[in-house]
């Protein structure tokens, strides 16, 4: 770049649709049907439930489902970081014309007042107003708006919000085929070509099924790489280096798995809270990410609740650079 040259500005990413949601055929006609039916924009509020583990593309899901209803206005909300006073606003602050969406992540994680809150919205059009006894006289009305859930863990939202919503959606984790697919669509969305067709495997490989590493990390990296270089070609050598920027080895672990491996290498068995304790590891990457994984490789097992290293674990670790 010359001094006369502006910087690269980082592409926006377009609206996912619903045609770009890969490896999920049956949700994508269930979401199709439900958003084609006439009068879904209309008499009353709607909601659906899209269940699994991470790195399933359920928010890319539910971003696209929202853009196939055509909705004024797409609101995201952490459900551990709502507030009574959140809802109120979203439910009260918008007008008849305003048909709005409200995707809440982990929803397993929304306190039951506000899930109370949500299945009275949807199923009977009208909210408890605040710090009044409960009584239907001191009710107020609420605007249709879609309601979009994504949850890892549906055990914890309650049957009755369950019960007011349309659809619940099961999502798994992605074979490395159809991840190598949803990695080649992203490319090709992006304007891209690539030096061999097995370069999506390769990336595909090394994500752990999961999509939000196989894109987010992985294929986003060497997309702004390629980009910088005002390239439109993704080469071997552009994966490999981006697979070492990152620090995933060959099985797909990153640093925190392989913290995780060395510490149990130094005890004969530890908890996750232990091992939380002890470093500056992150308790939820380590319990939601980490040991899932490992466990499922066989690089470490798990008894009475403490994790100990196997031996394919420790020759993993010894063969790592």
């Amino acid at each position: 770049m010359t001094a006369n040259q502006p910087p690269k500005q980082k592409q926006k990413q377009p609206w996912p649709t619903l045609s770009d949601v890969s490896g999920r055929p049956g949700a994508v006609s269930a979401l199709q049907q439900l958003s084609s039916i006439p009068d879904s924009r209309s008499p009353s509020s709607t909601g659906i439930l899209i269940c699994g583990p991470r790195g399933t593309g359920k928010k890319f899901c539910a971003r696209a489902y929202h853009n196939s209803l055509g909705n004024h206005h797409l609101y995201l909300a952490a459900a551990n970081s709502i507030e009574t006073g959140d809802l109120y606003r979203f439910m009260l602050c918008r007008d008849h014309h305003d048909r709005s969406t409200l995707l809440i992540d982990n929803a397993e994680k929304l306190k039951e007042p506000l899930q109370l809150m949500l299945s009275t919205a949807l199923s009977q059009a009208f909210i408890q107003s605040p710090n009044v006894p409960d009584a239907r006289s001191y009710s107020l009305s609420v605007e249709p708006f879609t309601l979009i859930l994504t949850a890892t863990d549906e055990h914890n939202i309650i049957d009755r919000l369950k019960q007011n919503l349309c659809t619940s959606l099961q999502f798994d984790h992605y074979q490395a085929n159809t991840l190598a697919e949803i990695i080649n669509d992203y490319f090709h969305r992006n304007g891209l070509k690539l030096e061999h067709p097995q370069l999506t495997r390769q990336i595909a490989d090394r994500s752990k099924n999961s999509a939000s590493i196989a894109i987010d990390r992985i294929a986003n990296t060497a997309v702004e790489k390629v980009r910088a270089e005002d390239r439109d070609l993704i080469t071997a050598f552009d994966v490999a280096q981006t697979l070492r920027e990152l620090k995933i080895d060959s099985l797909g672990l990153d640093e925190t798995d392989r913290s995780l491996l060395k510490i149990l290498e130094l005890k004969e068995s530890a908890s996750i809270s232990e091992i939380a304790s002890s470093t500056r590891l992150d308790i939820e990457d380590l319990s939601e990410r980490s040991e899932p994984f490992l466990l499922k490789t066989g690089l470490i097992k798990k008894t009475h609740g403490r994790l100990s290293i196997t031996d394919k674990g420790c020759i993993h670790l010894k063969n790592t650079v």
